[in-house]
């Protein structure tokens, strides 16, 4: 169902780490299918997660992404479980409601972790995983398809500014193969599908973040570290 045109210039992730950036947690699910998921962070249960929020958490420090107070962590329940919608009008997923305090704790330590990264020396392997293209025909819309990819040029740039030191890619899975900046740090790798829906159908779904997580480790060169 799924094929993909693997990259002939294998990346190392020979002291990297892999940051999940969006949309949904499809980045942190190819990643843990990959066994290439060793750390929690902020945004690895989220949806609504797209570059330009990024960016605006990005410079806030996260400062809003997940409330100090248990009585400001107001939960929406659905079919997946409960979530909170933050002032970034991301979904935060996967909230268990009987264990709030434990939950802020939680986020608070993936936040911790993410600036430490975000400003040490440990090269980082972003990923964007553009999923909703497979399930949602929004997605699929070709100005919206080329935002995403124009926000995510903008994310590179922010990063480079805001974060000098910092050594990266961003590993970008989609479904359209984009126009690159020569001098950009995106890698464009393009999944191939013989089916597409306009409803999210788990195995469906879960076939695509398997299929992902291979390519993730056709591309990614493993370090003997």
């Amino acid at each position: 169902m799924f094929s993909s045109d693997i990259i002939t210039e294998r990346i190392s992730n020979e002291n990297a780490v892999f940051f999940p950036i969006g949309h949904k947690c499809s980045s942190a699910m190819a990643l843990k299918h990959a066994g290439m998921r060793h750390l929690s962070l902020p945004f690895d249960w989220c949806e609504h997660l797209f570059p330009k929020k990024v960016i605006e958490i990005f410079e806030d420090n996260f400062e809003k992404f997940i409330p100090d107070a248990e009585d400001d962590l107001v939960c929406v329940n659905t079919a997946y479980g409960y979530y909170h919608k933050n002032e970034y009008d991301v979904h935060v997923c996967h909230i268990d409601i009987d264990i709030i305090a434990e939950t802020i704790a939680s986020y608070k330590r993936r936040i911790l972790r993410a600036i430490d990264l975000l400003n040490g020396t440990k090269t980082l392997l972003f990923l964007y995983v553009n999923e909703g293209y497979l399930w949602n025909k929004e997605f699929r819309n070709e100005d919206f398809n080329k935002n995403t990819f124009e926000e995510l040029v903008e994310l590179d740039t922010y990063i480079k500014k805001r974060y000098p030191q910092l050594k990266y890619k961003i590993l970008f899975i989609d479904f359209v193969k984009h126009d690159v900046p020569e001098t950009s740090n995106i890698v464009n790798m393009v999944i191939q599908s013989t089916d597409l829906y306009d409803v999210h159908i788990d195995s469906v779904v879960a076939d695509f973040r398997i299929h992902c997580s291979k390519l993730l480790q056709a591309t990614i060169k493993l370090s003997s570290v």
